[in-house]
């Protein structure tokens, strides 16, 4: 963080556990319509086909390249991801829709479970459209989540911004 009060900056403690994916959202997966903006996609049975070829860590482009009656997609190495169940989420990034697949389900991952790797807390509603065409005007629920601040970074940034400005850090030397 830029700092021109001359304090140190204030880092939060490690956290101790690292919460992987599967932990994270496997409640959601078990109780699908407990959950608000947690509508999956409607894949067609040749996508499906395909995701289910893609191992844990590898992309749609590597299980393509293994067996070629998936298809002839042009799909880069960073579309569709398989993520690993045992390992933290990697970020979450706007176009989530195209870069990540569910750690045991042929499908993106809906818009709850990507917000709650992005430590949105359960009861935050999205607004508008799921997805969005680029000619549609305003953000898709997809873009939102993937744009935020992670709400839990949000607040760790706060808590040692308000250290410093209430001089509870120490004075750099000149």
């Amino acid at each position: 963080m830029c700092n021109n009060l001359k304090r140190k900056n204030a880092f939060p403690d490690p956290t101790p556990h690292r919460i992987s994916v599967k932990e994270s959202i496997e409640v959601i997966r078990l109780n699908m319509d407990a959950f608000t903006n947690n509508e999956p996609m409607r894949h067609t049975e040749r996508i499906k086909r395909r995701f289910a070829a893609v191992r844990p860590g590898e992309t749609a482009r590597d299980a393509m390249d293994r067996d070629p009656s998936l298809g002839k997609a042009k799909i880069t190495k960073q579309c569709y991801r398989r993520l690993i169940a045992a390992d933290p989420a990697p970020k979450i990034v706007a176009n989530f829709v195209t870069t990540t697949i569910h750690y045991s389900e042929h499908r993106n991952l809906t818009a709850r479970e990507a917000a709650r790797l992005q430590s949105f807390p359960d009861g935050f509603e999205f607004k508008g459209r799921k997805t969005r065409m680029s000619w549609q005007h305003g953000l898709s629920q997809f873009e939102q989540i993937g744009n935020a601040v992670p709400p839990k970074v949000a607040c760790s940034l706060g808590k040692s911004v308000i250290q410093i400005l209430e001089g509870k850090t120490k004075q750099l030397s000149d």
